[in-house]
C-alpha cells in the first residue's frame, strides 16, 4: 500500500483536485466547490499568518484536502478554523484523514489556543471525536473544538 503524504498547496490547481472535488459532489459534498470558488475570486486563499491549505498525495494523485483559516467568528482571534477536509472514499480508512488533521495541528498549535470546525455528517462528527475534537453543545457556528494547552 503506498503512503499518504501531507504537503502544503500554495497554488490550487483545479485540474489536479477535479476527481476529489467530483467524488464529493456526488456525495453531497458542496464545501469543495465553494473551495475553488473562493480561491478563484480571492476571498480565501488560506494565505494568511496563522492560515494554510494541505493535500493528501499518494504518488501523484491528490486524494484528499483539509485547510485551517483565522476562525471568523471568534472573538479573541486565537481560534484556528478547520475548513475542507475531504478524503477521496477510494483513500478513506488508510489513514489520511487523521495524517491530514495531526499535521494541521502540529503546523498551527502555536498559532491557536484552540480549533474549531463545522460538519455536518454524523460519520464526520465521529472521525473527528477519534483525533481528539470535542462536540460542542449551543454553538451556531461550530460543531467541534480542538483545546490546545
Amino acid at each position: 500500500m503506498d503512503e499518504i503524504i501531507i504537503e502544503p498547496i500554495s497554488e490550487l490547481n483545479y485540474q489536479d483536485i477535479a476527481d476529489l472535488k467530483g467524488a464529493g459532489l456526488q456525495e453531497g459534498f458542496q464545501f469543495l466547490d465553494r473551495l475553488v470558488t473562493e480561491w478563484i475570486s480571492g476571498v480565501n486563499r488560506f494565505d494568511k499568518p496563522g492560515e494554510g491549505l494541505f493535500q493528501a498525495r499518494v504518488r501523484q494523485t491528490i486524494v484528499g484536502i483539509g485547510g485551517i483559516n483565522n476562525n471568523p467568528y471568534s472573538e479573541s482571534g486565537k481560534v484556528g478554523r478547520v475548513r475542507h477536509v475531504y478524503i477521496h472514499p477510494d483513500f478513506r480508512r488508510r489513514g489520511g484523514g487523521r495524517r491530514m488533521i495531526t499535521h494541521i495541528i502540529a503546523v498551527f498549535r502555536d498559532e491557536y489556543d484552540r480549533f474549531s470546525l463545522r460538519t455536518d455528517t454524523d460519520a464526520a462528527g465521529l472521525f473527528y471525536e477519534s483525533v481528539g475534537f470535542r462536540r460542542l453543545k449551543d454553538s451556531a457556528v461550530s460543531t467541534h473544538f480542538y483545546p490546545l494547552g
